[in-house]
Formats: structure tokens, C-alpha cells, sequence
């Protein structure tokens, strides 16, 4: 007689397949994230050589009149945010492909909060806000960590609270969240007296492209990156990031 044998290759297949479109998922985004690498890349070069020659105009060494100058510096500002845009892109692309790289470096934290606060203080003072800093007295003044990446989330945290307040104060504050032999983990809030996030938009903050459309903020600026990218950042960091607000109160964003 003749003995037949069977064999259910179902499950085999369904495996290979699963690997195939994952392979294929995995080509697609590395395409799509070396494309927004390179095009972001390109971008910012161009605009670097127009924001420089902007700069150069508005030095002092040309006597322009008040209206011309006026608009110079509105297309500064305009090539300033789009330069920013680029850069949300760039990183995004980079935390995608998993290849934006951390530093540890020893730096002086404390004169990080200060030249962000420096940076913002045209913005703030436009609005006649408070810039400050608290550190707990055993706060330390030197960390280890990616100095750019820290400054890059403070950053952002403050040009947002400056955004959305208008009027008051917004403050730094730092602390010592754990201490042990040669070890700190550190917390740094950036709270502000602005118009506050209702509890629905806070749920859904920190997702891309997520934005505070409010009545009570003319123009916000923006495409919905930045605090994503906060998040993403603070994470690949070994640390975490949430918002606690009242409506019409303020906010305050925590990080460590």
C-alpha cells in the first residue's frame, strides 16, 4: 500500500508573511526617514545664509527708516520659526529611524537655565513678563547628561509658556528628585501664570502634530511637534515628562 504524510504549513506561512510586510514596513520608513534627513539637512543651509543676512541689516550699520526696519525684523522672525519647523522635522525623522545619538558630558546646568531664559527674554519682555529661577539650595551646579538635548526641552517649555501667558511670570524651578553617592536625579519645572489646559487637550498634549487652538492666544505658531519631541527626548534620556494645569491658572511642565 501507500503511506501519505500531511503537514499544515498555515501557521509558516502566516509567519513569513508577517515578516515580509515588516521588512517591507521597515524599508518604507527608512526611506521616508533618510528622505526628511536630507531634505531637512538642505533646507537649513539656505536659511541659515538668509537669517545671517538679516542679522547684518538690522546690526545698526544700515539707517534704515522705522517701517522698513520693522519688516526686516518680521521676516527674521518668520525665517527664524521656519527654521525651527525644519528642525522639529530633522529630529523627528532621527528619533524615528532610532539614530539621533545622546551625549553624556559634564556641563554647568545652572548656566543653561540662565542663557535659555536669556534667549526668551525679548519675547517675554514684549509682555512685560517675569523671567525666573528657583534651585533648591542642594541643587547641583554641575550634571552629566546631552547639554544641547536639556537645553533643546527647556527651550521649548519656555517659549510655550511665554506663548500662552499674558501676564505674570513664568519660573524655573528645580530640584533634587533622589540623591545618592555621586548620583542625582534632578527635576526641572517650568511653570507659568498663562491661560491654562483644559483637562481633554492635556490628555492628548504631547502626541505629533497636537496643537492649543484657544480664542484667548492670537496666531499661535506652530505645527503640533514640539512637545512629541519634548517626550521622546526626555525618555531616550532615562527620564519623564507630564503637565499638571488649571484652566485660566497656568500650567507647569515637569521633567526629569
Amino acid at each position: 500500500g501507500v503511506v501519505g504524510g500531511g503537514q499544515d504549513i498555515t501557521e509558516k506561512k502566516y509567519i513569513e508573511k508577517a515578516q515580509l510586510e515588516a521588512a517591507k514596513m521597515k524599508a518604507s520608513n527608512d526611506a521616508k526617514g533618510n528622505f526628511l534627513a536630507s531634505m531637512s539637512h538642505e533646507m537649513r543651509t539656505p536659511l541659515n545664509g538668509v537669517l545671517g543676512m538679516l542679522q547684518l541689516v538690522m546690526s545698526g550699520t544700515h539707517d534704515l527708516p522705522p517701517p522698513v526696519l520693522q519688516n526686516v525684523q518680521n521676516a527674521y522672525m518668520s525665517g527664524e520659526h521656519l527654521l525651527n519647523l525644519v528642525n522639529d522635522v530633522l529630529d523627528v525623522s532621527k528619533i524615528e529611524a532610532g539614530k539621533l545619538e545622546l551625549e553624556s558630558k559634564a556641563f554647568d546646568i545652572q548656566e543653561v537655565f540662565k542663557s535659555a531664559l536669556d534667549i526668551v527674554s525679548p519675547q517675554a519682555s514684549t509682555k512685560g513678563l517675569v523671567l525666573q529661577v528657583h534651585c533648591e539650595p542642594n541643587f547641583p551646579r554641575y550634571v552629566k547628561g546631552d547639554q544641547q538635548r536639556v537645553r533643546q526641552v527647556l527651550l521649548n517649555l519656555l517659549y510655550n509658556a511665554v506663548k500662552f501667558t499674558l501676564h505674570g511670570a513664568v519660573t524655573i524651578d528645580a530640584k533634587v528628585k533622589e540623591e545618592t553617592s555621586g548620583h542625582y536625579i534632578i527635576t526641572v519645572s517650568v511653570q507659568d501664570t498663562g491661560i491654562g489646559i483644559d483637562d481633554y487637550a492635556q490628555k492628548k498634549l504631547f502626541g505629533m502634530f497636537s496643537k492649543i487652538n484657544d480664542a484667548r492666544v492670537r496666531n499661535p505658531l506652530g505645527v503640533g511637534l514640539g512637545l512629541a519631541i519634548c517626550k521622546q527626548l526626555v525618555e531616550l534620556m532615562g527620564g519623564q515628562i507630564h503637565v499638571t494645569s488649571e484652566y485660566a491658572v497656568g500650567a507647569t511642565f515637569t521633567f526629569s
